[in-house]
């Protein structure tokens, strides 16, 4: 199995992936309905927007931060308050999770939730195709997180790779018995003109060359009207060549550890 495979398994089978589904879409309806180019909203504007709802979104179906229920208690509890800015529709269609399922866990001030040893922060990629989102042109803490080494490449650890590990954790601040976090992405698109938009998780790549994609792997949770190619016109380019698995190489003892990325001063857009 590869990191892809344990990830959306983890993921799709606690419900979580049908959560940020969920998230995304009510943030995108949202964010159409109020956007108003006569006003003076902009791309910016919807961006922006765009952001802070789904932030908020996620919060409401995982049970935190505002929106936090006490241990124990049920995912029906405080629905009143739930259901404030959302419409019937949404409302109805929210996955019920158990409270304590996901944990608010940001990385340097960039929000995060986290189930297991999963956590995943956001990052908008209106004007890149989804391939080519210029990680080494966005915040510190994105461009740690890109620089992970593969997660599925079985090798023999070299000092460099040891280096890599230790700034990590040492950046990281790890708690001693807490369990090692791998962090991904969910980059989104919405355009306010034509609507189109689109939600993928994955894990980021940074590369050097414009032809290499941007990830690891990614997996497309839910799109409107296309895939996002159509937001510039780029030209999606190849993922990177498949990695040996660890059922396919079974002689290698050793095996990059997944560490959790460094932290550092963060944009939440």
């Amino acid at each position: 199995m590869t990191e892809k495979d344990d990830a959306l398994g983890d993921l799709g089978g606690a419900g979580v992936l049908d959560a940020l589904r969920w998230a995304w879409e009510s943030a995108r309806r949202q964010t159409l309905q109020a956007y108003d180019p006569e006003t003076g909203h902009d791309q910016g504007w919807v961006g922006y927007s765009a952001f802070k709802v789904l932030t908020d979104r996620l919060d409401r179906v995982f049970s935190c931060n505002k929106y936090a229920l006490r241990p124990g208690d049920a995912p029906t509890a405080g629905q009143d308050f739930l259901v404030a800015g959302l419409g019937p529709q949404e409302f109805m269609t929210m996955p019920r999770l158990a409270a304590d399922l996901v944990e608010y866990d940001e990385l340097n001030q960039s929000p995060g939730w986290r189930h297991g040893e999963w956590r995943i922060l956001l990052q908008s990629y209106s004007g890149h195709h989804i391939d080519r989102i210029p990680w080494r042109q966005k915040s510190r803490t994105k461009q740690r997180v890109a620089m992970q080494p593969d997660p599925d490449q079985l090798m023999i650890p070299s000092p460099e790779l040891k280096a890599f590990d230790a700034l990590f954790d040492a950046e990281e601040g790890q708690q001693e018995g807490r369990a090692p976090v791998v962090t991904l992405v969910g980059a989104y698109a919405l355009d306010g003109a034509t609507a189109e938009s689109a939600f993928y998780l994955g894990r980021p790549r940074l590369v050097k060359g414009r032809r290499e994609a941007a990830w690891f792997w990614r997996e497309l949770l839910t799109r409107n009207d296309g895939d996002g190619s159509r937001l510039t016109g780029a030209e999606p380019v190849a993922p990177p060549s498949p990695a040996p698995t660890r059922g396919q190489v079974e002689d290698v003892p050793v095996r990059v550890r997944r560490t959790p990325p460094a932290q550092s001063p963060e944009n939440r857009k």
